[in-house]
Order: structure tokens, then C-alpha cells, then sequence
């Protein structure tokens, strides 16, 4: 999907929004190089994203070249415990550090969607009786309501459903029969993407999975 379209452009930093996605059919554009172009800023109707689109829809993008072969060290996103702004890394190369853990494989198949948190995700109800009376906002059932962990999907960054073998996980049924609930991803690293509101991390490199 984001292949087609276009590239995504980042500034060299860790602070503030240094990404964003260049809608160009220009094919001779590679990974590492540092360009220069001119465009118009604007938000896409579909995805919602930040992108910078040609002048002039009818002709393409003017981009040059200037170096290549330059590298983008991904950013760190910040601990799980601490509340992040998805906008603020939109098209922006990041790294999850440590490990973490698979807590929906619904649209893996259909869609090549996991759904990740930085741990496994508790129904309030194995440790408290669904039949009592205490209310989530008591100190016997403040883990009863929604959890708050954190959580993050990744995407396959294809628009195309129910593909085989899955872009994702090529390995799937050969290398490693399954990936389930409590599986674990280390040092996940993508860019984030916006999707019709919602962000999504599109890996770079293959998944490191362990069970």
C-alpha cells in the first residue's frame, strides 16, 4: 500500500515530528538517500496522515537527490507505563524496546494485524467474582474496569485482505507453526502510520517471535 504511493521522508532528531509521507511515483528514490523536493503539506482524506503531495497532480513530483547511502537511527519510544501521542511519531521510524507480547491475532489473517501490549493483558474477572457488588472505582475492584495498558498494532502496510502466505508472518505454518496470545515480539521496529484515525506500527525488519 505504502510502497505504491510513495516514501516516507524523516529528519535526523528524537524530538518532535520529524516525519512524513511524500506521495510520489517517482521510482529511482532508495532507502538512505537525502533528497530535496517541493510539495504541498496537507492531510490525506483516506488515512488521515500528514503528506506532502505534488504541486501539480497532473505532473510528478520534482525531487534531487542530494547524498545517499545516509542512515535514520530509529527512536525509542518511551516506556509503556508512560502515555505517548501516536501523532507525534507519525511517519517516523521507531524502535519498542524490550519484549512485547501478543494480545490479538483476530485480523491476522484477514487483514495482517497483531495486536501488541508491553504485557499480557488480565480479564478483570481473574481476580475479582463477576457477581459482587463492588464498584471499579472501590479499592477491592479498581482492576475491574478497562485496562490501561497500553497497546499498539502492527500492520502488514498492504491494502489487500486474506493473502497467503501472510506478508507478515511469511514464515507462518513452515518455520513456526503459529503465532498466539502470550506470544512475544523483541526490539520491534517500523514506522508508525495513521489509518482512518487509528495508529498503527508498519515493521522494517522481520519479526523476532518467541513463545
Amino acid at each position: 500500500q505504502w510502497k505504491s504511493q510513495g516514501f516516507f521522508l524523516q529528519q535526523p532528531g528524537e524530538t518532535g515530528s520529524l516525519g512524513v509521507f511524500v506521495q510520489s511515483t517517482v521510482g529511482n528514490i532508495k532507502i538512505g538517500d537525502r533528497v530535496r523536493l517541493t510539495g504541498i503539506v496537507n492531510e490525506s482524506s483516506e488515512s488521515g496522515m500528514t503528506v506532502i503531495a505534488p504541486i501539480d497532480s497532473a505532473a510528478p513530483m520534482a525531487i534531487r537527490r542530494i547524498a545517499e547511502g545516509e542512515t535514520i537511527e530509529p527512536v525509542e519510544l518511551p516506556a509503556a507505563s508512560t502515555p505517548i501521542d501516536w501523532e507525534d511519531y507519525e511517519s517516523m521510524l521507531v524502535r519498542v524496546p524490550n519484549e512485547s507480547f501478543v494480545v490479538d491475532t483476530y485480523n491476522l489473517a484477514r487483514r495482517g494485524q497483531v495486536t501488541l501490549a508491553a504485557q499480557p493483558l488480565r480479564v478483570p474477572t481473574e481476580d475479582n467474582d463477576p457477581d459482587d457488588r463492588k464498584g471499579a472505582d472501590s479499592p477491592e475492584g479498581e482492576d475491574r474496569g478497562a485496562s490501561s495498558i497500553r497497546t499498539i498494532r502492527i500492520d502488514d502496510g498492504i491494502d489487500a485482505n486474506n493473502l497467503f502466505p501472510i506478508p507478515l508472518l511469511p514464515g507462518l505454518g513452515t518455520d513456526f507453526q503459529t503465532l498466539r496470545v502470550g506470544s512475544k515480539i523483541n526490539d520491534l521496529t517500523g514506522i508508525v502510520i495513521e489509518d482512518d484515525g487509528e495508529y498503527l506500527i508498519v515493521p522494517t525488519q522481520p519479526l523476532q517471535i518467541s513463545h
